[in-house]
């Protein structure tokens, strides 16, 4: 098989970068493509050569900029010192909805990015001290949010004096599923910002100016066909994953026509966000897709080596030719010319190819004499020149108004396209397109939607004329169209089985079932009661082990059990009285859920080296302890204690009283 050509695969981060709509989760994202940067600009507000990596990859990464670093336990990008001195820009992506930078002292950024990635993205300045973001207007805005399908916010703590310049605002959201402005900012010490303009949110899903070049370049490849989809529309790249140039990977995607643009769109519905990869041995070994080629102009190469060099980094080429009196041997040629007398004569030097022992390799076939034919001689001897087939690329390298696009496929497997924050494109009926689990369609001012079998929830959101309808109904009709049902697969349910789950405490018993004022935690994600799960308690009246059982709901499942005791209700002392040696206790009778009681004195007002006595009937309400030193003052206090099974349950002690023996 012929070596692909090689296609950089710098489309990988463009892919995960496409809105998807999921939860958004506290904490960095364990994605590969996460990420948190700082990078130097120079005075334009250009890059330069110098970043700065503090996360990426699932790694932390210390000591790499004096005075920052990141706190991933915290969630923070912290500046342990004033850092005005150099031009940075400050890059998120997916860091989670609690990701915050904290500052000390006076900080002076360029500008701050954060990408949401369909995972959740907010940002929090927290600390206390001065941020300036943007001082020099080289962007558009000073804090820029690609919020991508999630309600992005931003916020500043109380003790955080900031100010923001943007020539178009001070801060953007982009992208966003905000409902209001109040939603997706919270400045509490406004005064200090600019916030005439920051109502700058916006669905329409657009590049950011200074990180992004605008327009958005669909890419291509060698095209390949599909054994199992032959009508469909493939194509494979090769490259490398990051530095690591020793494993040779390649990717197949999978490509839509869009008439509008007239253009192909990557099928981001296709494998794993978008694609499918294959290491070279897997590659080799797969016989579902296969690089489609086409008859070329140009006549074959045969690639043969020097016999006494095979393991050489180079070869030599020669055109391929097929010899009549010998078909299936491998021949080529190379042209040569001759002089004679004034008149040049243009011919083919002709040999014989080999493979070498122990190789797969080719050589010169060192028995056979090269062969010399005129151009005319090799015609009419009936010599062949085999020509080359070239590798079919598909051209879609024409730009989106500067709008991301992506293509999915509803249940019944029609595909559609979203150019995002504008309108749908259906290459058949125009029907809608499914995004994550519910149903999205982006409307112009007065176009219409009509929502048919349930009940929508509708919500409207007007920026700059464009409306924002979000239907959570499982059938729709579009502008009048025809109907189809299209139900989304259920988005898969999180296990509550490993959840965390604090507030449990022991209980005194009252007559009454018990309950616990819980908190329960998937992922570092608090849950709501009723809504992501139940509480069901067994044996939580009566004094003994009471379980509860936590049962999830909604996008959550499976259950977790917690378990706690239920206390007898504890007596007191009503006298103890001193004897000779001895002193007689008297208390008072607890009557429900008690077996006995426990009588406790010590010489130390810290009951050191106590000694207990057993009282085993309820009934019973004085004991004389006896045995005891002449003249000495002691501490006594009581308890009660009921048995269930095996096992003792006992109440809180009492206060305790003094004696002093005779």
């Amino acid at each position: 098989m012929k070596k692909l050509i090689s296609v950089l695969m710098a489309a990988m981060l463009a892919f995960a970068m496409l809105p998807v709509t999921v939860l958004a989760e506290d904490g960095p994202s364990n994605a590969p493509y996460a990420f948190l940067y700082a990078e130097e600009l120079d005075n334009n507000g250009a890059q330069t050569a110098n970043r700065f990596t503090f996360y990426n990859e699932c790694t932390v990464y210390d000591n790499v900029y004096d005075g920052i670093h990141y706190n991933k336990d915290t969630n923070e990008l912290c500046f342990d010192r004033e850092v005005t001195d150099t031009k940075l820009r400050i890059c998120a992506n997916m860091m989670g909805d609690d990701f915050a930078i904290r500052i000390d002292g006076k900080t002076a950024l360029e500008q701050i990015v954060v990408w949401g990635d369909g995972y959740g993205g907010n940002l929090t300045v927290k600390g206390s001290g001065e941020l300036t973001v943007n001082a020099r207007k080289n962007f558009d805005m000073a804090i820029a949010m690609q919020a991508e399908g999630t309600a992005g916010k931003v916020s500043f703590d109380n003790n955080i004096k900031a100010t923001l310049y943007g020539k178009e605002c001070a801060v953007k959201i982009i992208g966003s599923t905000a409902k209001s402005s109040g939603d997706a900012f919270s400045f509490a010490n406004s005064q200090s910002v600019d916030i005439s303009k920051k109502d700058c949110v916006t669905e329409q899903y657009e590049n950011i100016d200074g990180v992004y070049p605008s327009g958005y370049k669909l890419w291509g490849g060698l095209v390949c066909d599909s054994a199992s989809d032959p009508d469909g529309v493939y194509t494979v790249s090769q490259g490398w994953r990051g530095d690591d140039e020793d494993t040779v990977l390649f990717w197949v995607h999978r490509y839509i026509y869009l008439p509008k643009y007239d253009t192909y769109m990557e099928d981001n519905s296709f494998g794993d966000y978008g694609s499918l990869e294959f290491t070279e041995d897997e590659w080799a070994q797969q016989t579902n897709y296969a690089p489609r080629q086409e008859p070329s102009d140009e006549p074959a190469m045969l690639d043969y080596y020097d016999a006494d060099n095979l393991d050489a980094d180079w070869n030599y080429s020669a055109n391929q030719a097929i010899n009549p009196n010998d078909p299936d041997g491998l021949y080529g040629y190379s042209s040569y010319s001759s002089e004679s007398g004034g008149v040049t004569e243009y011919g083919y030097a002709i040999d014989h190819y080999i493979q070498a022992p122990n190789s797969d390799k080719l050589i010169k076939d060192a028995d056979f004499k090269t062969i010399y034919l005129t151009e005319d001689e090799f015609t009419e001897a009936g010599w062949e020149i085999v020509m080359g087939t070239r590798d079919v690329t598909l051209e879609c390298e024409n730009s989106v108004n500067s709008s991301w696009m992506q293509v999915y496929k509803d249940s019944n497997g029609k595909k559609y396209a979203v150019e995002w924050g504008e309108n749908v494109y259906d290459f058949t009926e125009n029907e809608g397109v499914q995004v994550g689990d519910n149903f999205y369609y982006y409307l112009e001012k007065n176009e219409s939607v009509s929502v048919s079998s349930l009940t929508p929830s509708i919500i409207e959101v007007k920026n700059d004329g464009v409306y924002n309808y979000e239907i959570t109904a499982k059938e729709f009709v579009y502008n009048g169209g025809s109907s189809e049902p299209v139900t989304p697969p259920a988005p898969a349910k999180i296990s509550i089985a490993k959840a965390t789950v604090t507030g449990v405490k022991n209980k005194v018993y009252t007559g009454k079932n018990l309950t616990q004022s819980i908190v329960v935690k998937v992922s570092g994600k608090t849950l709501k009661n009723g809504t992501d799960y139940t509480v069901k308690y067994t044996n939580n009246k009566d004094v003994g082990t009471a379980t509860l059982t936590v049962t999830g709901k909604g996008g959550y499942t499976g259950s977790v059990k917690k378990a706690f005791a239920i206390n007898p209700k504890a007596t007191a002392l009503t006298k103890v009285t001193a004897g000779k040696k001895q002193f007689t206790a008297q208390w008072k009778k607890q009557a429900t859920q008690t077996t006995g009681y426990q009588i406790q004195y010590s010489l130390k007002s810290d009951f050191a080296s106590a000694k207990t006595v057993t009282v085993s009937k309820n009934g019973t309400l004085k004991t004389t302890v006896k045995k005891l030193s002449a003249k000495k003052k002691y501490y006594v206090r009581i308890r009660t204690y009921k048995t269930v099974g095996k096992t003792k349950y006992y109440s809180a002690w009492s206060a305790a009283k003094t004696v002093k023996t005779k």
